[in-house]
């Protein structure tokens, strides 16, 4: 259980750096990698929930 809550922890901040990447696409910063990265988490998180 603990392990599972970090591991959580860290998506959360990962989820926080993808919305930097956002706001960094709107500057056409963001790369297909941060774009797959963000799809999985996603994809992650709703299972979660």
């Amino acid at each position: 259980m603990q392990e599972q809550r970090q591991s959580l922890v860290a998506l959360w901040i990962e989820m926080d750096l993808c919305d930097l990447h956002n706001n960094l696409d709107g500057l056409g910063f963001e790369t297909g990698r941060d774009r797959q990265r963000k799809k999985r988490i996603m994809e992650y998180a709703s299972g979660t929930m």
